[in-house]
C-alpha cells in the first residue's frame, strides 16, 4: 500500500503543473477543457511517465500473481 500510495502521490503532484483543467458554463451546459503544457516541465513529464510505467507494471504483476483460473 505504501509503494502504490507513493506512486499515486508522485503522479498527482507531477500532474498538477503539466495538466490544466477548466470548467465553465456555456449556453446552460457544463463545458470542460483539459490542456497539456509541454514547455518547462521536462522533469515533471519524466516523473509522470515513470510513475505511470511503475504503476502499470505493479498493477499487472499483482493481477497475474493473484489470478487463479476457475
Amino acid at each position: 500500500m505504501l509503494v502504490m500510495g507513493g506512486l499515486l502521490l508522485a503522479f498527482a503532484l507531477n500532474a498538477l503543473p503539466v495538466f490544466r483543467v477548466r470548467f465553465g458554463h456555456e449556453e446552460g451546459a457544463l463545458v470542460s477543457t483539459v490542456s497539456l503544457r509541454l514547455r518547462g516541465t521536462v522533469l515533471n513529464l519524466s516523473a509522470l511517465s515513470l510513475s505511470c510505467l511503475l504503476l502499470a507494471t505493479i498493477t499487472v504483476y499483482l493481477f497475474v500473481e493473484n489470478f487463479q483460473p476457475r
